[in-house]
């Protein structure tokens, strides 16, 4: 009943707290007809509400969709967009961004947090309406489902209910960060007394300044909490910001403002305010870790974490105030001390100006820890990958050879056989590594030398006919490791191959027990695979000279397309004029950004689980073999604009050579819409000239008129794209998806065969379970690490580099180090 209800529901999937109250509703009135002897028409008052504004209103399988979720569309549609009659599309209504008091997701999801905010947001009815939970709780009267038909959603609204607000103000910068202040602010004043002991006074008073901003810049922001609890809140942040201020202020009076020759007198004083200053500064610090105002989401983190965390910002910490104490601050004291006074203002205004002067000063000593941050990432960094990879493995160990022998053994254990003996490693990952092989070679980056080189293993006397490694995984062998392979794309995968038998992944399972996969794949006007004429005709500015793309393709990539022409000359048949252009078209796609690419490598996948799915179960046929990958991995691209593709058109082409060409596993999600009249159109809905539904097709479906007939079809409550284009695109196709998990990938990615071969392993991070294995609980998230490259020069290779640092270098710090890590890039 649940999935029935999320595969209609379009975008109020992005509600899931109102998608839970429809359940909830809908499973209440199933079981009550089921114990009932006569069932009732859940639908009647909606069709007597329509009837009644002159709709026709007759019963159709679609009531659902129309008297249940469409009115909830039509109300979050009304908010903030308009229908435009000519482009049949949505127009935002209003010119920048939207004001403040407009409704979203969040606002309409918030109200089914509670029964209190629902009696004062939803009404049945015409206006002024009746409380919906008032008219449920009637004697003998329409259940709550059937109340919700009745819904008058446009009365529906939260202004007077919400909680939060989505304001556009600074506050929220002192309110989620009093934290990162309170620390800056004792550690710049600790600097500053470093080299002057009665500076310490004042040490103390920044952290109370900042709490007080802080909890006020809390209070304007959040309206959960009541008045009485704001008070109390205040009230007792005020307590200990005050004491430290009065003691200063008793100090600093006893001394006549810290005159050496009373500093003795009033030792008592200054010692009872360092003492309430420590307190406080305490109190302020555990205070915002765990905070009522519910601004900063708490991470669990285990023991480790903790203490690897509290070492690593102490060492940040650290180097900062040496650094400002030894270098920032004595030439800026010097500089800023060097401004002469200004003698025709008033002492305020001197003041004042001193605090200007200050200013950038402080500002530079907040700033400069994210530099120091990253500076202790870049060192940590790299010494927690030596030893997780292993000091040899970054060197380019595997580049000479060394410790390439114990790949095998390691490999065919966890694919393939925990206990598999010599023998069957020795023929088994001959087979993984043919396979490896020979899809290099296909992709153009081998010579069919080098592919004869890596994949032949050398015989050696009295071998006999027992199965052989090849000769770089023989220890018996003294060979190269990467005998003529000189592409440097292909010697950078054999390596990145190999280093990833470094690290310990958990051991496979049986594919038949894996957890099944879909990788989804948003597309919209991105190239899929590249025309025959854009090869020749479209042209590629260089800095000196202009060429068309195959001659820019050519010469960049000169050794894969002498591999390329020399595969097609060896060829046993003779191919055709039209096979070559095709293989033409494919070479270059897979060397440009095109969505071709993106598929053909994460449909490595599937033929990576029948490859290990022949080496454990070699007693299944091809079928029987195919029909399980299918139902273990799925390619799901959705191709928003597949509907409006025309018939003969190279886009059309280009996603028919796609089903054709690819494997099984792979499917189209696309949107199509019937033009009809407004009196066609079903009852309540909003005043668009479509209807739209979600389909998606697979190799198995018939042509129609050049196009495959969908093998399913929903209907969508209005126009599926109301905000990001990506993320709507991916939510109509995610009713498609066949997988337990879901791989977000976007149309600029692709994947290697030999990395595929780990996808069992990743897998099992998903079947583990509190009490299994290690213990631990399933994760929601598994990153993966991307190898992020340009051919655009030196400024395309520095933004590389950097994309490459902060998405694998930066979160693995923030996972293993720091524990913070939430999530980035394409889990």
């Amino acid at each position: 009943l649940y999935l029935c209800i999320w595969g209609e529901a379009g975008n109020i999937r992005f509600m899931p707290e109102l998608l839970l109250f429809v359940f909830e509703a809908a499973r209440q009135h199933y079981w009550e007809a089921r114990r009932s002897s006569t069932a009732r028409d859940p639908y009647a008052g909606a069709r007597g509400m329509a009837e009644g504004r002159g709709q026709q209103a007759g019963a159709n399988p679609g009531d659902f969709l129309v008297y249940i979720l469409r009115p909830v569309y039509n109300r979050v549609f009304t908010e903030t967009f308009t229908w435009n009659s000519t482009t049949h599309k949505p127009m935002f209504k209003f010119p920048g961004a939207a004001p403040k008091r407009v409704l979203n997701y969040d606002d309409f999801n918030e109200v089914f947090w509670d029964t209190n905010i629902m009696r004062r947001a939803l009404f049945v009815g015409d206006a002024p309406g009746r409380p919906l939970l008032e008219a449920v709780e009637e004697r003998d009267g329409p259940d709550l489902f059937e109340r919700l038909c009745e819904v008058n959603w446009d009365l529906a609204t939260t202004l007077n209910a919400k909680m939060y607000w989505e304001t556009h103000s600074w506050f929220p910068l002192l309110a989620s960060f009093g934290r990162v202040y309170v620390l800056h602010g004792i550690a710049f004043t600790a600097c500053l007394a470093a080299r002057d002991s009665l500076a310490w006074a004042y040490v103390g008073l920044p952290a109370p300044a900042i709490s007080i901003a802080v909890e006020l810049s809390a209070y304007l922001l959040n309206k959960q909490h009541t008045c009485a609890e704001w008070l109390w809140t205040i009230g007792a942040t005020s307590c200990f910001a005050v004491l430290p201020f009065a003691t200063f202020a008793a100090s600093y009076v006893g001394t006549d403002g810290f005159a050496e020759d009373k500093i003795s007198q009033q030792t008592g004083a200054l010692r009872t305010h360092y003492a309430v200053s420590v307190v406080s500064a305490i109190y302020f610090l555990a205070s915002t870790i765990q905070p009522r105002t519910g601004f900063r989401p708490s991470v669990r983190k285990n023991l480790v974490q903790l203490a690897s965390s509290f070492l690593f910002w102490v060492a940040v910490f650290a180097i900062k105030c040496v650094m400002s104490i030894y270098v920032l601050l004595p030439a800026t004291r010097e500089a800023i001390e060097g401004v002469p006074d200004v003698e025709f203002v008033g002492r305020t205004w001197q003041v004042v100006n001193r605090v200007v002067l200050w200013m950038p000063v402080v500002l530079s000593f907040i700033t400069e820890t994210a530099f120091y941050q990253t500076f202790l990432i870049g060192t940590v960094g790299p010494i927690l990958a030596a030893v997780r990879f292993g000091a040899r493995t970054l060197c380019g160990a595997y580049r000479k050879g060394k410790g390439m022998d114990k790949i095998p053994r390691k490999m065919i254990r966890t694919l393939v056989a925990e206990k598999a003996n010599e023998e069957e490693i020795r023929s088994d990952f001959g087979e993984l590594w043919r396979e490896v092989v020979k899809d290099l070679r296909h992709s153009d980056l081998l010579t069919e030398r080098a592919r004869v080189e890596l994949d032949t293993p050398q015989s050696l006397p009295g071998a006999g006919s027992r199965a052989r490694l090849p000769s770089q995984f023989d220890p018996a062998v003294n060979s190269k490791p990467l005998p003529d392979v000189k592409n440097e794309e292909a010697r950078r995968r054999l390596v990145v191959f190999a280093r990833a038998w470094k690290q310990r992944p958990p051991a496979a399972r049986d594919v038949c027990k894996c957890p099944s996969l879909t990788v989804m794949i948003p597309h919209y006007g991105e190239d899929n695979l590249i025309q025959f004429s854009q090869l020749f005709n479209q042209r590629i500015e260089l800095e000196k000279k202009s060429t068309v793309l195959m001659a820019y393709l050519v010469d960049y990539f000169r050794d894969e397309f002498v591999n390329f022409a020399r595969r097609m000359h060896g060829k046993s048949e003779q191919p055709t004029d039209q096979q070559i252009q095709f293989e033409l078209r494919r070479w270059a796609s897979l060397r440009m950004q095109t969505l071709w690419r993106t598929v053909d490598g994460m449909t490595k996948g599937h033929k990576a689980l029948d490859i290990l799915l022949r080496l454990q179960r070699p007693d299944l046929n091809d079928r029987v073999r195919d029909s399980i990958c299918r139902d273990k991995f799925q390619c799901l691209a959705a191709m928003q604009l597949y509907g409006e593709f025309k018939e003969g058109s190279p886009e059309l082409e280009a996603a028919e050579e796609m089903l054709q060409r690819m494997p099984s596993s792979l499917s189209i999600a696309f949107l199509v819409n019937n033009q009809e009249g407004k009196e066609q159109m079903p009852a309540d809905n909003i005043q668009q000239s479509k209807r739209f539904f979600s389909c998606v097709v697979d190799s198995s479906c018939p042509l129609e008129n050049g196009k495959r007939k969908p093998k399913y079809t929903v209907e969508l409550p209005g126009f599926p794209v109301l905000g990001n284009g990506k993320s709507d695109n991916q939510n109509h196709a995610i009713i498609f998806s066949r997988g337990e998990l879901i791989q977000a990938i976007d149309a600029n990615q692709e994947s290697y065969l030999e990395s595929a071969l780990l996808l069992p392993s990743v897998l099992a991070e998903f079947a583990r379970y509190p009490g299994q294995e290690t213990g631990r609980s399933r994760p929601g998230i598994v990153g993966f690490r991307e190898h992020i490259f340009s051919a655009v020069g030196s400024l395309g290779s520095l933004a590389a580099e950097g994309e490459f640092v902060f998405g694998t270098v930066t979160q693995r710090m923030l996972a293993q180090v720091l524990g913070c890590r939430m999530h980035y890039g394409h889990p």
